[in-house]
């Protein structure tokens, strides 16, 4: 059950993600602006993207650690709402400390956020490659 969860809530970033490079997309081709200012609204849109995504992760864990107390970490003290999206912060981009881990099953969460970020870290790079190899020589004028 816990493996179909975390494809449940991988599946639902995809699909942010996915509509948020779409928007984008869209936002950029309709109206002429410097392309500096292009890659600033990219970037920072990306940017937010993510943390937005390990803010679903986050709010994954603290429902089945608070709320339906199904998992623990190995942490004893009592944890907010920034210690749970440090928690996803650092699974989704695949940095781990190791300070902060969940135990026994639900651990495979990790594994599939992880997953989850890396896949879509890397469409953004695709997405920003893209986008300045098709308008290099503009942003040289």
């Amino acid at each position: 059950m816990t493996f179909l969860i975390g494809l449940g809530v991988a599946f639902i970033t995809l699909l942010l993600h996915y509509e948020i490079l779409l928007g984008l997309t869209k936002l950029l081709g309709k109206k002429k602006r410097h392309h500096r200012h292009d890659m600033l609204i990219i970037t920072s849109t990306i940017l937010l993207a993510h943390l937005l995504e390990a803010g679903v992760f986050a709010v994954l864990y603290w429902v089945r650690t608070e709320l339906l107390h199904l998992d623990r970490f190995n942490i004893t003290e009592q944890l907010d709402a920034m210690d749970y999206f440090y928690f996803s912060a650092e699974t989704y981009t695949t940095v781990g400390y190791g300070d902060m881990y969940l135990l026994g099953k639900a651990r495979l969460l990790n594994s599939i956020e992880g997953l989850a970020g890396l896949i879509l870290i890397g469409w953004s790079s695709s997405f920003m490659f893209l986008y300045m190899k098709e308008n290099w020589e503009k942003f040289l004028k």
